[in-house]
């Protein structure tokens, strides 16, 4: 996909921030898969990414649970990113949510063994769904500790919602997960 063999890090729903523009930017040595259902939203990912002339960056236009069960191969992804994806809070709507078992399932088989799941919200009880349904896979350890969740890691770049929930004074919480070794 990239004419090379290089670590492959993949956000799944890019939506309209540039996280992950800004990543690749930065780290030329890396490959960067962006997974997104819109097509509106592809089209204009696509064109910031000739803007920046980023080589290091592919979109991919499905929906995620296709994306991440049928397209990566098994140990092929360093690190996942889920940023601020719809908590859907409703109760009778969060069959809907990205972060179920099947994503960490999925995720898991995915990454490399020490790869990582970085994930961010703002909705407090989505983060405790996101810190059950990972913790549940025993493939992952939660590199802040059991229910553990904090500021955005360094070496991040903040992402629009970020920017937005902390202007606004709201909490935000990032969770990262590793990929412990084995199958």
């Amino acid at each position: 996909m990239f004419g090379r063999a290089g670590p492959l890090t993949v956000e799944v729903g890019f939506g309209k921030d540039e996280f992950l523009l800004e990543l690749a930017a930065v780290r030329p040595d890396l490959d960067f898969l962006a997974i997104d259902y819109s097509v509106p939203r592809a089209m204009s990912y696509l064109r910031k990414i000739e803007r920046r002339r980023l080589t290091n960056v592919r979109v991919l236009v499905e929906h995620a649970m296709l994306a991440v069960s049928l397209c990566l191969a098994d140990a092929s992804v360093r690190e996942f990113f889920v940023l601020f994806s719809d908590p859907w809070p409703k109760a009778r709507h969060a069959a809907h949510r990205l972060v179920a078992p099947w994503f960490a399932r999925e995720a898991a088989r995915a990454l490399v063994p020490g790869g990582k799941v970085t994930l961010a919200t703002d909705h407090e009880p989505y983060r405790d769904g996101i810190l059950a349904v990972l913790e549940g896979e025993p493939r992952f350890r939660n590199v802040l500790g059991p229910g553990g969740s904090g500021p955005r890691p360094d070496g991040y770049p903040a992402t629009i919602f970020e920017r937005r929930w902390l202007g606004k004074g709201k909490v935000v919480w990032y969770m990262q997960f590793v990929r412990e070794g084995g199958s």
